[in-house]
């Protein structure tokens, strides 16, 4: 017998031939951790104590008990385990680890006369046994093959001498570099294990950057009650420098190649600024944008021609394309244009040592990762989430490039580049992200030395604004309504008499759930339905919400309120293949009486409104072109729009079927509209102003603007504004981010792990 194979759930392991497979798929984990995972399975059900696994596992070389934890981490994450509630590897404080997974095993067989790969004739047979009697045959299988490298690395050199002697005759030599898998395993351990907290504020300190070298980081923070870019020395932090101190909301800052100058974006001022590193005056590059990345010559800067409606970045929805600003001359060139790809553009990445631009293109709430070359066409890397930030650095040689895909518990998606200067997809890897993992940024430092990131939360509570009379008025005091503070309180709704209000709600790494809140009551439950998703409003009857489920993404369900029983109310096949179908359910929204829908959907770069019917879903017509995010007025006769001016919105209003538009809000950076109120003279809407945010409602007859709230602080937001039927209150989402920054050494994350990283 050559050895065991254990299996343990979807996962089976062969001793012998060290191969680990989960589902029936190959699972890449490094010759150490998999010592760990092997000593582990031996002693199942025992506790394996830290100091016996260091001396088994690392008896060549001296290591911490943080090489055994990343280790462990590893396992972990190719097994899919979680270390909140492990089904697999248990943690017991202070002493070790134990396996406590399901465990049985087999005889590993005898490989065939002259068979290459070991395979059996026969299928083996599977007994269930105590997986400790195998504890020998495991402990030879580790021993053996220990005993054995040695000699086979003497035969696998003179091959690899041999062969690479016969392709250096045949072709140039290329640098070898590491999996893509191994990248995103040694920037995940690090982030995980190697991280040292550089700031502890109880704001907002995020969006960092660091300097080619990895020695300082720059970032933003609103420690002075605006936000702006500060940096701090990596190795010696001490007391944060001030970099800007102009109170303009300061972010995305980005450090040039040679590290003696810094861009950023104001909020407040607009465009792209650029300040020397050391200290001084700043001074404006581009009258509009955001989100600016250097050049690796340092003589341009890519930006988005969006300005930012979130302090994290992105397009925030808004129409967006990327250019070019020459610092010599301060010419603006185009790079992308409008529908080419499909979205709004936004991020951008220069790659170092290339001039490859890799950005991401949202359709909100779906978004895609492109690259882009100057003077040739766009080319799509993958998928990606509309708040993904893509980063790139070299390690080794080799530019690299990544992002963080999905809100909050997702994946790291990293890739190498080739040395033409374009991303090779093929080798792209996911590695997955702890689900309580809170990264919502990375930078790595141009040389590969150093990661940063943050872990910025966004926290949210629904808000009700009292309205005595039932009209706009400013200087009212909102008071909180839901007081559970969650990620996000969304998609806010009234029922048809004004009782209840239906919203959208989740807690960190779980799905977005359905909630009713009865006002009379004070009470708050989920609805009673396996139905997951988003509320899209509620039919007239007042008994049943609409919900656009994401496992089943092209229709609508109506769910029953009281009962929790879902039945289709609309299907939309013919969306099954857009590449915009996520945007348009997001957007959708019916008439009062449920018959019709409105819906964003985008051409050539230009968003527009479309108009439906549920009886005849596939006989959409165009509403208006320049204007996204409908929503009807209460008898049914108008649409309030936001009206798209450049990246730039406000507020207007239209009947369908008459093309003519009337604009009532064009001074706001952005204005989004939400609802109406019962009697349709007033519009209530969140509004940005100078990078704040505020409640604003306009009156449709005269065009009068009434602030409802002061202008929050600048990590605030609202969003979501409904106007109770009864039109005694305004109820919205009220949000904040707050965040720390965190960095690690990559080189000192290699040597620990194991991880090549060249």
């Amino acid at each position: 017998m050559n050895g065991v194979i254990y299996r343990f759930g979807e996962v089976e392991v062969d001793v012998q031939g060290r191969d680990v497979r989960l589902a029936g798929q190959r699972v890449a984990i490094e010759p150490k951790a998999l010592d760990v995972l092997l000593l582990l399975l031996a002693e199942a059900g025992r506790v394996v104590d830290k100091r016996r696994l260091l001396s088994e596992v690392w008896a060549d070389v001296h290591v911490t008990d943080g090489s055994l934890a990343r280790a462990v981490t590893q396992v972990r994450r190719a097994l899919g385990d979680d270390i909140r509630a492990p089904r697999f590897i248990e943690t017991v404080p202070t002493r070790g680890y134990r396996f406590i997974g399901q465990l049985s095993s087999r005889p590993a067989p005898e490989p065939p006369p002259g068979a290459v790969d070991g395979a059996a004739a026969d299928p083996p047979r599977t007994t269930d046994r105590p997986a400790t009697s195998a504890a020998s045959a495991v402990g030879s299988a580790v021993g053996a093959w220990r005993r054995r490298a040695w000699l086979g690395a003497v035969a696998t050199l003179v091959l690899v001498v041999a062969i690479a002697t016969a392709l250096a005759l045949r072709r140039p030599a290329a640098p070898l570099v590491a999996g893509a898998e191994d990248m995103g395993g040694l920037l995940l351990g690090a982030a995980e294990h190697a991280a040292v907290q550089l700031t502890t504020s109880r704001g907002f300190d995020a969006d960092p950057a660091l300097s080619p070298d990895g020695a300082q980081v720059a970032y933003s923070s609103d420690a002075s009650g605006a936000l702006e870019i500060m940096v701090r020395s990596r190795v010696s932090p001490g007391l944060a420098r001030a970099l800007t101190s102009n109170g303009g909301d300061n972010v995305d800052p980005a450090w040039s190649a040679d590290g003696q100058w810094v861009a950023y974006h104001s909020r407040k001022y607009g465009g792209i600024w650029i300040v020397p590193a050391g200290g001084g005056p700043a001074r404006q590059v581009a009258a509009e944008g955001s989100s600016p990345s250097w050049s690796p010559d340092g003589r341009r800067l890519v930006y988005q021609t969006a300005g930012s409606a979130d302090v994290l970045g992105g397009t925030g929805g808004s129409p967006s394309t990327l250019a070019i600003v020459d610092l010599a001359d301060g010419r603006v060139h185009a790079l992308t244009r409008p529908g080419t790809p499909q979205g709004f553009h936004g991020n951008p990445v220069w790659m170092p040592g290339h001039d490859t631009i890799v950005f991401v293109s949202v359709q909100v709430p779906a978004a895609d990762v492109w690259e882009v070359t100057p003077g040739r066409a766009p080319v799509r890397l993958g998928p990606c989430h509309a708040t993904c930030r893509p980063f790139a650095f070299r390690k080794g040689g080799t530019t690299w490039v990544g992002a963080v895909r999905g809100a909050k518990a997702g994946e790291l998606w990293t890739a190498p580049v080739s040395a033409d200067g374009h991303v090779e997809v093929s080798r792209a890897r996911r590695t997955a992200m702890p689900r309580t993992a809170s990264i919502t940024d990375i930078a790595v430092s141009r040389d590969g030395s150093t990661l940063a990131f943050s872990n910025a939360e966004r926290t949210s509570e629904a808000w009700s604004l009292e309205l005595p009379g039932g009209a706009a008025r400013a200087g009212l005091t909102p008071r909180v309504l839901l007081a559970e503070r969650r990620p996000r309180y969304s998609e806010l709704s009234f029922s048809p008499d004004g009782s209840r209000l239906a919203y959208t709600t989740s807690r960190l790494g779980d799905r977005p759930e359905p909630w009713i809140h009865d006002l009379s009551t004070g009470q708050s439950h989920p609805l009673p339905s396996p139905v997951a998703g988003f509320v899209r409003g509620w039919l007239p009857d007042g008994r049943h919400v609409v919900m656009v489920d994401p496992a089943a993404p092209f229709g609508l369900q109506s769910v029953d309120v009281t009962t929790g029983l879902a039945k289709p109310l609309a299907t939309f096949e013919a969306w099954r293949r857009e590449p915009d179908a996520a945007r348009r359910l997001f957007t959708m929204r019916l008439t009062p009486d449920g018959r019709r829908f409105l819906f964003t959907t985008e051409a050539a770069g230009r968003a527009g409104l479309w108009l439906g019917a549920l009886d005849r879903v596939g006989e959409a017509t165009p509403l208006a072109a320049d204007a996204s995010f409908g929503a009807w007025s209460s008898d049914g006769t108008r649409v309030t729009v936001q009206r798209m001016r450049g990246w730039r919105s406000g507020v207007g209003i239209m009947r369908p079927g008459d093309a003519a538009m009337t604009a009532l809000v064009e001074d706001a950076d952005l204005a989004w509209p939400n609802d109406w109120s019962p009697d349709d003279r007033f519009i209530v809407y969140a509004a940005m102003r100078g990078g704040r945010w505020t409640l604003e409602a306009v009156e449709v007859g005269s065009r009068r603007v009434t602030t409802l709230t002061s202008p929050g602080g600048p990590t605030e937001y609202v969003r979501w504004p409904v106007w109770s039927p009864r039109g005694d209150r305004v109820v919205y989402e009220r949000g904040y981010w707050t965040g720390n920054v965190w960095v690690a050494s990559l080189s000192a994350a290699t040597e620990a792990t194991g991880h090549p990283g060249t």
